[in-house]
């Protein structure tokens, strides 16, 4: 697992790369008093180190680690597996594709940075 924190490094921005997939996925759902109190207007805030309402043990993001970040498993449908329970997300949406998954698993992985 890639836990490189430097952000000289990363090769994910999370104000470029990830919260546009959030304006665009999950606003509908997430903005201010949003689903399950999830408010992605400024994502990053609400969820790096916030505990998962679904799953009691988990954050939503874990820092270098999409296993122990529930949001990840939201995202790739595997919430079941690590005690969470819900649909795939975003709800009654297209999923994210291939090339976005994987910029928000490698923002995930580099840190969960914010920049």
């Amino acid at each position: 697992t890639d836990t490189d924190t430097d952000t000289d490094t990363a090769t994910v921005s999370y104000s470029e790369d990830v919260q546009p997939l959030w304006d665009d996925y999950c606003l509908s759902c997430h903005a201010t008093n949003g689903a399950q109190g999830l408010d992605l207007t400024d994502g990053r805030t609400g969820m790096v180190g916030v505990a998962a309402g679904q799953a009691a043990s988990m954050v939503l993001v874990d820092p270098g680690s999409t296993a122990d970040s529930y949001l990840w498993h939201k995202l790739v449908d595997t919430q079941g597996t690590v005690g969470g329970s819900g649909s795939l997300m975003p709800k009654n949406r297209d999923p994210l594709t291939s090339v976005e998954l994987a910029l928000v698993e490698a923002w995930i992985l580099e840190g969960a940075l914010d920049n």
